[in-house]
């Protein structure tokens, strides 16, 4: 007896087909193209990758010394003085800090010199872009500076030139040339007139300047000693208004002294100043002469001409 093998169904043996064909259909294409927020994403994280790299590597070429040397040269340049400076380094905000600041001399320190224990630049792209210099603000912590004059009758060194010569002025220092000068108190403490506002003056000038610690002598041409002002402290904030610069300044010394007499003793003021007038806001301590005390006599004195006019007018004749 012979059996007849059955043939599979064509529908049966097409199932197996037909399951391959749903686990093709299923199965994910590992070469789809990224959508549009995928690429965006990958962007801005290769971005900030970027970023975070060069950050950690500009922070560590400023602690180096071609980077060091690149800053003082550009100071040197500025400020014609030639410098020495220990060690640079960036804060993690991207200022520049210095630390032991001094005059690159083989005889030692002499009229002309400075010293400097730490300065933190703040620097900003935006103002940069805008044609004010890298700088916006200055701070400085424990100076010694040794004013003197040079054959062409100015500052030196030229760093301080601004502020050693402002307060020269404002305390009547006599014998520092343009002391007893009203014309020298239109300089503000940045070393520029306040009414020069073309673009050479706002690069050489900075909006902030604080300076604590400071100690200030006075030579004349000869070298001889004219004057001392121990324990300075200076704040400088500038405003820029069309036509002029407006000053906000606060003045602090222990002691000033002239020929062996006391000049100033404890003095504390803040001044507004735009230029070439002063306006005294608070003067407290010692001070016998200078812009400061005339500046604050003629206020004390409007203060009482404003006073006796209120009372005649609530009071009458």
């Amino acid at each position: 007896m012979s059996h007849s093998r059955k043939k599979p169904s064509g529908r049966r043996a097409s199932r197996p087909a037909a399951r391959g064909s749903h686990a093709a259909r299923t199965e994910p294409d590992h070469h789809a193209q990224p959508s549009a927020l995928q690429r965006i994403t990958r962007f801005w994280v290769s971005c900030l990758v970027i970023l975070i790299i060069l950050y950690a590597a500009l922070l560590f070429v400023s602690r180096t010394d071609g980077f060091r040397d690149l800053v003082r040269e550009n100071l040197e340049r500025r400020f014609d003085h030639a410098l020495v400076i220990e060690g640079t380094t960036l804060t993690p905000g991207c200022n520049l800090k210095l630390e032991g600041v001094r005059s690159r001399k083989e005889e030692g320190d002499g009229p002309g010199d400075l010293r400097v224990a730490s300065a933190e630049l703040e620097l900003s792209l935006l103002s940069w872009v805008r044609g004010n210099g890298w700088v916006t603000d200055v701070k400085i912590d424990g100076c010694a500076v040794m004013m003197a004059i040079d054959e062409t009758g100015s500052w030196q060194p030229g760093l301080f030139a601004g502020a050693a010569g402002w307060v020269s002025a404002q305390l009547g220092i006599s014998g520092v040339p343009g002391s007893e000068s009203p014309g020298a108190s239109s300089a503000s403490p940045t070393g520029v007139d306040a009414s020069d506002t073309g673009p050479e003056a706002r690069r050489r000038s900075f909006p902030g300047i604080t300076l604590t610690d400071g100690a200030f002598q006075w030579y004349d041409a000869g070298g001889n000693l004219l004057a001392a002002a121990s324990g300075v402290g200076l704040v400088v904030t500038s405003v820029r208004v069309p036509g002029r610069s407006i000053h906000y300044i606060h003045l602090k010394l222990d002691r000033a002294d002239v020929a062996g007499m006391t000049m100033a003793a404890d003095l504390d003021t803040e001044i507004l100043s735009t230029g070439d007038q002063h306006m005294v806001l608070t003067l407290q301590g010692e001070l016998r002469g200078g812009f400061l005390r005339a500046a604050h006599g003629e206020a004390e004195a409007r203060k009482a001409r404003d006073l006796m006019r209120r009372y005649e007018v609530e009071n009458g004749p």
